[in-house]
């Protein structure tokens, strides 16, 4: 969320972001088709660390999400 938030026109004031792991390939699940690289904002300073053991990538794709394709309606939410 960092890399594809990092956007200097929704945040004025950022200058810089970090990310550990990260990756702006878009989540299939949420209907992206495969291989889809999201963009990643050119106006901020970007730090980004990977790591070759902490599993994150290796377990991202164990996991399976239901996703509703809409959301209920709840009058009570303003």
């Amino acid at each position: 969320m960092a890399l594809l938030n990092a956007n200097p026109d929704w945040f004025p004031a950022l200058r810089a972001v970090f990310a550990y792991g990260a990756r702006t390939g878009a989540p299939t699940a949420l209907d992206w088709p495969e291989e889809t690289l999201l963009p990643i904002s050119p106006g901020v300073l970007l730090l980004m660390i990977g790591g070759e053991k902490d599993g994150c990538i290796a377990h991202s794709g164990t996991a399976t999400v239901q996703i509703p394709r809409q959301l209920p309606y709840r009058a009570d939410i303003p």
